[in-house]
């Protein structure tokens, strides 16, 4: 008996020396820039300007992606984030839109969202966007003469 419990034992502790792969990826460098400039849109017909911008830059291998994000000049509680990949021009660098409204997240993805970035380098992003945004249960906003500029 004492040989059994012996052995589960080296067992056990065998098993709980074993590791796994760290989950996070080390390769990946995230840098926030304040940014200035314009973003701006229409929702449903409806002018909206964003300020308090930064650009949220995740580097990874082979590619980085720019996450730009802006608070309503008028209505702290409405707010939109833009994902692109830097460096990356015309229609496929959009790749991800959201904007919140008092806690309701409206999204669109790259199937969705037409796009032409014209610019976007280590510091300026020029381009327009625009799409149906939905909510998890489908309630929709038309997004046009969707308007990025914006320096970091």
């Amino acid at each position: 008996m004492k040989k059994i419990l012996y052995t589960f034992t080296l067992l056990f502790l065998a098993f709980s020396f074993t590791s796994c792969s760290d989950d996070s990826d080390d390769n990946q460098n995230i840098i926030i820039h304040n940014a200035t400039g314009t973003l701006t849109l229409k929702l449903n017909g409806e002018s909206r300007t964003f300020g308090t911008l930064n650009v949220r830059e995740e580097r990874y291998d082979g590619y980085t992606d720019l996450i730009v994000q802006g608070t309503q000049t008028d209505d702290a509680t409405k707010s939109i984030t833009i994902a692109l990949g830097k460096n990356k021009l015309g229609s496929d660098s959009v790749y991800f839109v959201q904007y919140i409204n008092n806690g309701t997240h409206y999204q669109m993805g790259s199937a969705t969202v037409t796009a032409d970035i014209t610019e976007s380098n280590d510091s300026k992003i020029i381009g327009t966007f625009s799409g149906n945004l939905t909510t998890i249960n489908m309630d929709g906003l038309m997004l046009t003469e969707g308007v990025l500029n914006i320096s970091y």
